[in-house]
């Protein structure tokens, strides 16, 4: 009977790392219908409606309140929370979910400022990752471009930019600014894109969008630093603007 204690535990251990790893996200966000989804970024607090009826806005500029990589309790509370509220307000729901992204992976205090948001609203909130950020992202994309079915998206935001190449499906997250092992990991990944005829872009996040990707793609991605070094590495390919935004990946 020995010789099944070895499969035994080896069968144990896989189901430990499943749960541990995988299972747990997915209860996050699949234990029942979410029909709205709040997104807290580093520029705006984002209320996300499955329908579309009832999209929200707020644009609260919460990077301003952080100083070396804090937010103050007191600050959090009179600029940000209000509208978290406001969202609450306007969906008068319990079936929605609340996610955070790279500000708040970055921030010292993020477990604190989570907790103040968890008591006041009554709801968890799930600070995502950078890859789950990109893969949320490049969803929200295959939704509203369905035809295409080659892309590279690259969602340029204030702290990381993510990119996620479809079908492969493959996701990378780099903070910004990104220094030379980050620059050699995107070579490994996207060299091969390069000669790629069937590539398209799709680039979205605040920081590009001022730069007017929505009217000129093409020049906004070449005046951001992070991405002239993608160029560089993949070459030119045709390019499409996008509001795409890890909250409409959840539905």
């Amino acid at each position: 009977q020995r010789k099944y204690y070895f499969p035994i535990f080896i069968f144990i251990f896989s189901l430990n790392f499943i749960f541990r790893n995988k299972f747990i996200q997915f209860m996050i966000r699949f234990r029942k219908r979410v029909d709205f989804v709040i997104e807290l970024s580093s520029s705006s607090v984002k209320l996300f409606d499955r329908s579309g009826i009832n999209n929200v806005t707020y644009r609260t500029k919460t990077s301003d309140l952080v100083y070396n990589k804090v937010i103050s309790i007191d600050d959090y509370k009179k600029f940000i929370l209000p509208y978290i509220k406001s969202c609450l307000d306007i969906i008068k729901s319990s079936n929605y979910i609340i996610i955070a992204t790279a500000l708040y992976r970055n921030l010292k205090n993020s477990e604190e400022i989570i907790k103040l948001i968890e008591n006041e609203v009554g709801q968890e909130v799930n600070i995502i990752s950078g890859e789950e950020e990109s893969r949320l992202v490049s969803l929200a994309v295959k939704k509203e471009y369905p035809e295409l079915k080659r892309i590279l998206i690259i969602d340029a935001g204030f702290n990381s930019t993510e990119l996620g190449l479809i079908p492969e499906n493959i996701f990378i997250s780099l903070p910004v600014g990104f220094d030379k092992p980050g620059y050699i990991q995107l070579g490994e990944v996207f060299h091969k894109l390069k000669d790629d005829k069937d590539l398209i872009l799709v680039v979205t996040g605040k920081r590009i969008q001022k730069m007017g990707y929505i009217k000129d793609p093409v020049n906004a991605l070449k005046s951001h630093t992070i991405l002239q070094r993608i160029l560089k590495i993949i070459g030119n390919h045709p390019v499409v603007g996008t509001k795409a935004s890890p909250g409409l990946g959840c539905f």
